[in-house]
Protein backbone atom coordinates (compact mmCIF):
# COMPACT_ATOMS: atom_id res chain seq x y z
CA UNK A 1 0.00 0.00 0.00
CA UNK A 2 2.60 2.65 0.95
CA UNK A 3 4.52 2.07 -2.07
CA UNK A 4 1.49 2.40 -4.01
CA UNK A 5 1.15 5.69 -2.63
CA UNK A 6 4.82 6.39 -3.33
CA UNK A 7 4.11 5.74 -6.90
CA UNK A 8 0.98 7.42 -7.57
CA UNK A 9 2.66 10.74 -5.39
CA UNK A 10 5.27 11.01 -7.60
CA UNK A 11 3.11 10.49 -11.09
CA UNK A 12 1.06 13.45 -9.57
CA UNK A 13 4.11 15.21 -8.72
CA UNK A 14 5.45 15.01 -12.01
CA UNK A 15 2.68 16.13 -14.21
CA UNK A 16 1.91 18.77 -11.73
CA UNK A 17 5.41 20.30 -12.44
CA UNK A 18 4.32 19.54 -16.57
CA UNK A 19 6.80 17.19 -17.13
CA UNK A 20 4.40 14.68 -17.52
CA UNK A 21 5.80 14.05 -21.64
CA UNK A 22 8.89 12.44 -19.95
CA UNK A 23 7.54 9.73 -17.38
CA UNK A 24 7.83 6.24 -18.24
CA UNK A 25 6.67 3.17 -15.87
CA UNK A 26 8.31 -0.02 -15.78
CA UNK A 27 7.77 -3.66 -14.80
CA UNK A 28 9.85 -6.33 -14.10
CA UNK A 29 10.96 -9.82 -12.44
CA UNK A 30 14.20 -11.87 -11.59
CA UNK A 31 15.70 -14.12 -9.29
CA UNK A 32 18.60 -13.35 -6.79
CA UNK A 33 21.56 -15.66 -5.32
CA UNK A 34 22.61 -14.69 -1.83
CA UNK A 35 26.24 -12.45 -1.92
CA UNK A 36 28.26 -11.01 0.75
CA UNK A 37 26.92 -14.64 2.94
CA UNK A 38 27.58 -14.97 6.80
CA UNK A 39 27.54 -18.23 8.86
CA UNK A 40 23.65 -18.50 10.16
CA UNK A 41 23.88 -21.62 12.40
CA UNK A 42 26.22 -23.99 13.56
CA UNK A 43 24.19 -27.87 13.44
CA UNK A 44 25.86 -30.87 14.87
CA UNK A 45 24.86 -34.07 13.67
CA UNK A 46 25.47 -36.94 15.93
CA UNK A 47 25.96 -40.23 14.46
CA UNK A 48 23.22 -42.80 16.01
CA UNK A 49 25.93 -46.04 17.20
CA UNK A 50 25.79 -47.57 20.58
CA UNK A 51 28.83 -49.44 21.85
CA UNK A 52 29.81 -50.59 25.49
CA UNK A 53 31.05 -47.16 26.80
CA UNK A 54 29.69 -45.03 29.70
CA UNK A 55 28.74 -42.25 27.33
CA UNK A 56 29.12 -42.33 23.74
CA UNK A 57 28.99 -39.38 21.33
CA UNK A 58 30.58 -38.12 18.13
CA UNK A 59 29.97 -34.82 16.42
CA UNK A 60 30.29 -33.33 12.96
CA UNK A 61 30.23 -29.52 13.23
CA UNK A 62 29.11 -27.64 9.84
CA UNK A 63 28.37 -24.00 9.67
CA UNK A 64 25.60 -22.53 6.85
CA UNK A 65 26.68 -19.73 4.81
CA UNK A 66 23.47 -17.90 3.99
CA UNK A 67 22.01 -14.50 2.71
CA UNK A 68 18.22 -14.27 2.52
CA UNK A 69 18.54 -12.07 0.09
CA UNK A 70 17.76 -15.65 -2.20
CA UNK A 71 14.82 -15.59 -4.05
CA UNK A 72 12.43 -13.98 -6.40
CA UNK A 73 11.97 -10.47 -6.60
CA UNK A 74 9.43 -8.21 -8.08
CA UNK A 75 10.00 -4.56 -9.01
CA UNK A 76 7.40 -1.98 -10.50
CA UNK A 77 8.92 0.95 -10.92
CA UNK A 78 8.03 5.29 -12.31
CA UNK A 79 10.47 7.29 -13.72
CA UNK A 80 11.45 10.32 -15.47
CA UNK A 81 13.71 11.51 -18.31
CA UNK A 82 16.02 14.82 -17.52
CA UNK A 83 17.86 14.17 -20.48
CA UNK A 84 18.55 11.26 -23.17
CA UNK A 85 21.74 10.53 -20.86
CA UNK A 86 19.94 10.83 -17.54
CA UNK A 87 16.73 9.58 -16.02
CA UNK A 88 15.74 9.18 -12.41
CA UNK A 89 13.22 6.50 -11.04
CA UNK A 90 11.58 5.13 -7.66
CA UNK A 91 11.32 1.34 -7.37
CA UNK A 92 9.05 -0.33 -5.43
CA UNK A 93 10.05 -3.98 -5.04
CA UNK A 94 8.88 -7.59 -3.03
CA UNK A 95 11.46 -10.09 -2.48
CA UNK A 96 9.82 -13.21 -0.57
CA UNK A 97 13.04 -14.58 0.10
CA UNK A 98 14.14 -18.50 0.44
CA UNK A 99 14.29 -20.16 3.34
CA UNK A 100 16.71 -21.91 5.23
CA UNK A 101 16.32 -25.01 7.21
CA UNK A 102 18.57 -26.40 9.11
CA UNK A 103 18.32 -29.48 11.64
CA UNK A 104 20.16 -31.12 14.14
CA UNK A 105 20.47 -35.28 15.91
CA UNK A 106 21.97 -35.82 19.25
CA UNK A 107 21.87 -39.45 20.63
CA UNK A 108 23.43 -40.49 23.73
CA UNK A 109 23.57 -44.19 25.03
CA UNK A 110 24.38 -45.20 28.54
CA UNK A 111 24.90 -49.09 28.47
CA UNK A 112 25.43 -49.68 31.77
CA UNK A 113 22.59 -47.92 33.51
CA UNK A 114 20.60 -49.38 30.52
CA UNK A 115 19.16 -46.36 28.85
CA UNK A 116 19.39 -43.78 25.86
CA UNK A 117 18.46 -40.19 24.88
CA UNK A 118 17.48 -39.68 21.22
CA UNK A 119 17.05 -35.79 20.35
CA UNK A 120 15.82 -33.72 16.95
CA UNK A 121 15.72 -30.74 16.37
CA UNK A 122 14.44 -28.72 12.98
CA UNK A 123 14.65 -25.50 12.67
CA UNK A 124 13.37 -23.01 9.19
CA UNK A 125 14.05 -19.13 8.70
CA UNK A 126 12.23 -17.62 6.52
CA UNK A 127 12.93 -14.04 5.75
CA UNK A 128 11.10 -11.12 3.70
CA UNK A 129 11.49 -7.58 2.55
CA UNK A 130 9.59 -5.48 1.04
CA UNK A 131 10.41 -1.46 -0.17
CA UNK A 132 11.81 1.24 -2.26
CA UNK A 133 14.62 2.31 -4.21
CA UNK A 134 15.24 6.09 -5.37
CA UNK A 135 18.15 5.73 -7.88
CA UNK A 136 20.05 7.96 -10.82
CA UNK A 137 20.02 5.93 -14.40
CA UNK A 138 22.97 6.69 -16.87
CA UNK A 139 22.15 6.09 -20.33
CA UNK A 140 23.68 5.45 -24.01
CA UNK A 141 21.38 6.99 -26.13
CA UNK A 142 22.10 5.53 -29.51
CA UNK A 143 21.31 2.45 -31.62
CA UNK A 144 18.55 -0.06 -31.13
CA UNK A 145 20.44 -1.53 -28.19
CA UNK A 146 21.17 0.62 -25.60
CA UNK A 147 22.86 -0.17 -22.38
CA UNK A 148 22.49 1.56 -18.67
CA UNK A 149 23.40 1.42 -15.24
CA UNK A 150 22.00 2.52 -12.39
CA UNK A 151 23.00 3.42 -8.68
CA UNK A 152 20.48 3.60 -6.18
CA UNK A 153 19.01 3.79 -2.60
CA UNK A 154 17.79 1.03 -0.72
CA UNK A 155 14.78 1.94 1.85
CA UNK A 156 14.03 -1.95 3.23
CA UNK A 157 11.56 -3.00 5.57
CA UNK A 158 12.47 -6.60 6.81
CA UNK A 159 11.79 -9.33 9.02
CA UNK A 160 12.66 -13.41 9.86
CA UNK A 161 10.58 -15.81 11.15
CA UNK A 162 12.10 -18.14 12.78
CA UNK A 163 10.36 -21.92 13.22
CA UNK A 164 11.40 -24.62 15.50
CA UNK A 165 10.21 -28.03 15.88
CA UNK A 166 12.00 -30.40 18.31
CA UNK A 167 11.47 -34.44 19.77
CA UNK A 168 12.94 -36.52 21.99
CA UNK A 169 13.07 -40.19 22.79
CA UNK A 170 14.67 -42.05 26.10
CA UNK A 171 13.90 -44.64 27.62
CA UNK A 172 15.54 -42.84 31.22
CA UNK A 173 12.98 -43.98 33.91
CA UNK A 174 12.66 -40.16 35.46
CA UNK A 175 11.09 -38.93 31.87
CA UNK A 176 8.48 -39.31 29.55
CA UNK A 177 9.55 -41.69 27.05
CA UNK A 178 8.48 -38.97 24.27
CA UNK A 179 8.46 -35.07 24.19
CA UNK A 180 7.91 -32.64 21.94
CA UNK A 181 8.09 -28.80 21.47
CA UNK A 182 7.27 -25.97 18.98
CA UNK A 183 7.32 -22.34 18.32
CA UNK A 184 7.47 -19.34 16.07
CA UNK A 185 9.61 -16.49 16.95
CA UNK A 186 8.91 -13.14 14.41
CA UNK A 187 11.42 -10.01 14.54
CA UNK A 188 10.22 -7.09 14.52
CA UNK A 189 10.03 -5.63 10.98
CA UNK A 190 12.62 -3.03 10.55
CA UNK A 191 13.41 -0.11 7.98
CA UNK A 192 17.52 -0.96 6.60
CA UNK A 193 19.12 0.63 4.36
CA UNK A 194 21.84 -0.30 1.53
CA UNK A 195 22.53 0.14 -1.88
CA UNK A 196 21.63 -0.90 -5.02
CA UNK A 197 23.47 -1.31 -8.45
CA UNK A 198 22.68 -2.39 -11.39
CA UNK A 199 23.95 -2.74 -15.59
CA UNK A 200 21.53 -3.64 -18.10
CA UNK A 201 20.65 -2.98 -21.38
CA UNK A 202 17.43 -1.35 -23.66
CA UNK A 203 16.20 -3.49 -26.55
CA UNK A 204 14.11 -0.77 -28.31
CA UNK A 205 10.77 -2.37 -29.96
CA UNK A 206 8.62 0.28 -30.48
CA UNK A 207 8.32 4.35 -29.65
CA UNK A 208 6.96 3.97 -26.67
CA UNK A 209 7.77 -0.15 -25.72
CA UNK A 210 11.38 -1.62 -24.43
CA UNK A 211 12.32 -4.45 -23.24
CA UNK A 212 15.07 -4.67 -20.70
CA UNK A 213 17.54 -6.82 -18.97
CA UNK A 214 19.88 -6.21 -16.49
CA UNK A 215 21.76 -7.91 -13.81
CA UNK A 216 21.54 -6.23 -10.37
CA UNK A 217 23.63 -6.57 -7.00
CA UNK A 218 21.81 -5.35 -4.03
CA UNK A 219 23.73 -4.75 -0.58
CA UNK A 220 21.80 -4.70 2.51
CA UNK A 221 21.67 -6.27 6.24
CA UNK A 222 19.18 -6.24 8.87
CA UNK A 223 20.07 -5.86 12.43
CA UNK A 224 16.76 -7.11 14.11
CA UNK A 225 15.82 -4.97 17.43
CA UNK A 226 12.43 -6.80 18.81
CA UNK A 227 11.14 -10.31 18.65
CA UNK A 228 8.12 -12.40 19.90
CA UNK A 229 6.76 -15.69 19.99
CA UNK A 230 3.66 -15.75 18.46
CA UNK A 231 3.18 -19.87 18.66
CA UNK A 232 4.47 -21.82 21.44
CA UNK A 233 3.52 -25.56 22.03
CA UNK A 234 5.33 -28.13 24.60
CA UNK A 235 4.19 -31.70 24.21
CA UNK A 236 1.18 -30.64 22.10
CA UNK A 237 -0.40 -28.35 24.74
CA UNK A 238 -0.28 -24.66 23.92
CA UNK A 239 1.10 -22.49 26.53
CA UNK A 240 1.70 -19.25 24.68
CA UNK A 241 -0.81 -17.58 27.28
CA UNK A 242 1.17 -19.01 30.15
CA UNK A 243 4.14 -17.68 29.36
CA UNK A 244 5.50 -14.30 31.12
CA UNK A 245 7.06 -11.09 29.04
CA UNK A 246 10.57 -12.10 29.56
CA UNK A 247 9.80 -15.42 28.26
CA UNK A 248 7.24 -13.99 24.90
CA UNK A 249 9.74 -11.35 24.06
CA UNK A 250 13.27 -10.32 23.24
CA UNK A 251 14.72 -7.06 23.14
CA UNK A 252 18.39 -7.17 20.86
CA UNK A 253 20.68 -4.77 22.37
CA UNK A 254 24.49 -4.55 21.87
CA UNK A 255 25.85 -5.20 25.97
CA UNK A 256 23.83 -5.87 28.74
CA UNK A 257 25.12 -6.86 31.97
CA UNK A 258 23.24 -10.14 33.47
CA UNK A 259 21.95 -10.34 36.74
CA UNK A 260 20.22 -13.17 39.20
CA UNK A 261 17.37 -10.78 39.42
CA UNK A 262 14.95 -11.27 36.31
CA UNK A 263 12.44 -8.97 35.46
CA UNK A 264 9.18 -11.19 34.45
CA UNK A 265 7.45 -7.91 33.32
CA UNK A 266 10.29 -6.91 30.38
CA UNK A 267 11.84 -8.52 27.97
CA UNK A 268 15.14 -10.44 28.24
CA UNK A 269 17.97 -9.01 26.77
CA UNK A 270 20.18 -10.39 23.77
CA UNK A 271 22.70 -9.86 21.66
CA UNK A 272 22.07 -7.97 18.63
CA UNK A 273 23.25 -9.47 15.38
CA UNK A 274 23.47 -8.54 11.80
CA UNK A 275 22.05 -11.03 9.44
CA UNK A 276 22.68 -10.36 5.70
CA UNK A 277 20.26 -9.74 3.17
CA UNK A 278 22.46 -9.00 0.14
CA UNK A 279 22.25 -10.31 -3.66
CA UNK A 280 23.12 -10.53 -6.81
CA UNK A 281 20.80 -11.15 -9.35
CA UNK A 282 19.16 -11.05 -13.45
CA UNK A 283 15.85 -9.80 -14.32
CA UNK A 284 13.68 -8.89 -17.27
CA UNK A 285 11.00 -6.30 -18.24
CA UNK A 286 8.70 -4.19 -20.04
CA UNK A 287 9.06 -0.41 -20.33
CA UNK A 288 6.21 1.79 -21.27
CA UNK A 289 6.95 5.39 -22.31
CA UNK A 290 4.32 7.68 -21.93
CA UNK A 291 5.77 9.84 -24.08
CA UNK A 292 6.79 9.32 -27.89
Amino acid sequence: MKKTLLILTLVILFQWTGSAQKIYIQASGGYALGFLKDNISDVSLTTKVANDTLYDELYQNESHLFSFGTGGRLTLAVGMKINDYISVEVAGFYNPCKSLKTESSEYYTFPEEGFFFDYNEHYTYKGNEFGFIPAMKLSYPKGSIKPYTRLGIIFSFINLTTNYQGNYFTTHPMYYPTGNEHYTLVSQRNLSIGVSATLGFDLILSDRLIFFFEANGSFISYKPKKAEYTEYQLNGDDILDDLTVYERQVEYVKSFTSTDVIDEDSPRKELINSLPFSSIGLSAGIRFNLFK
